[in-house]
């Protein structure tokens, strides 16, 4: 980040090229640091590769604040799962875990079928669907992110800690 990073608002572009509207970038972290496979290997059977530049795409991002430590928290729901990230420093956010898609996910192969995460906080829960069929919703309980290792390097996929579920509803989504 710096000057690059500075929303344009007449033109709703940082030098960069990213669009904003009011809003400056203050930190970035790419999808291979976040967790997601996607960065690692840049394409996905799903991604026609047309125009496109493979297939990293983050669908959904939510906060939290935890009451108990007053940390902030951005969790990204990605194709292949969802990041945590402390970003009360933000200009230095940690990743500190991703939760994999939930095992009804991984069963599907149709790519019509949708592989979008998406997460609602409720407290201090996480609740984190996807629109396959069959996928149920994961429940992550958000109070565990406070005591998390923080690293203190950038991690690629491979490294950054794997996170389990605290609870699934499989009902949901059949």
């Amino acid at each position: 980040p710096g000057s690059n990073s500075k929303c344009n608002d007449e033109e709703e572009k940082t030098l960069t090229g990213y669009s904003c509207s009011k809003m400056d970038q203050a930190s970035f972290i790419s999808n291979a640091e976040l967790g997601s496979r996607a960065a690692t290997h840049f394409t996905h059977e799903c991604d026609d590769g047309k125009d496109s530049l493979g297939f990293d795409y983050i669908n959904d991002i939510w906060g939290y604040e935890s009451p108990s430590s007053n940390k902030m928290y951005a969790i990204a729901g990605m194709w292949d799962g969802t990041s945590f990230v402390d970003i009360t420093d933000q200009r230095n956010p940690v990743v500190l875990g991703f939760l994999e898609m939930s095992t009804g996910d991984r069963e599907v192969g149709n790519c019509d079928d949708g592989f979008w995460r998406d997460i609602k906080v409720v407290k201090d829960h996480a609740y984190i669907g996807a629109e396959i069929e069959n996928s149920g919703i994961q429940i992550f309980d958000l109070t565990r992110l406070d005591s998390l290792l923080r690293p203190s390097v950038p991690l690629t996929r491979g490294e950054v800690t794997r996170l389990e579920a605290d609870a699934f509803i499989e009902s949901i989504g059949a």
